[in-house]
Formats: structure tokens, sequence, C-alpha cells
């Protein structure tokens, strides 16, 4: 089974979102735990590892409805 790790980060000014910085820092060999192996999320010609484009864009909704959330 293939785990997805992000690093995600919260703010007054910004709210929650994803640090794409800080996780290229904490995972070097890539996001994505397969076993005891990691794994890049972009495996190259538009192919994404484990359908992670569409794991990012769920967690990006949760995020956005958590931000809303804050707002009011």
């Amino acid at each position: 089974m293939k785990e997805h790790y992000y690093i995600v980060k919260w703010s007054k000014t910004e709210g929650w979102e994803f640090d794409f910085d800080l996780e290229e820092d904490f995972f070097p060999n890539g996001t994505i735990r397969n076993g005891s192996e990691w794994e890049y999320p972009y495996e190259g010609e538009g192919v994404f590892n484990d359908n992670n484009d569409l794991v990012t864009e769920d967690l990006q909704v949760i995020l956005s409805q958590a931000n809303e959330r804050v707002g009011e």
C-alpha cells in the first residue's frame, strides 16, 4: 500500500496551504512511501504515481474548505 506524505502549514495571513519547499527538504527521495521505499509523485510524461495528482487535488479541496471556515 502506498502512503502519500505532505507538509501543510497554517498562518494567519495565508491560512492552510501546502509547503512544497519544505517538503523537498524533508522528503528528498520522494513523498510516497511504498513499503520500505520512497517514490516520487511524478513519473514523467504526464503520469503521476498512484494518482498523486488526484490525491493532491482532494487535499487542496479540504484545505480550501478549512480556510473558508477560518474566515467565518
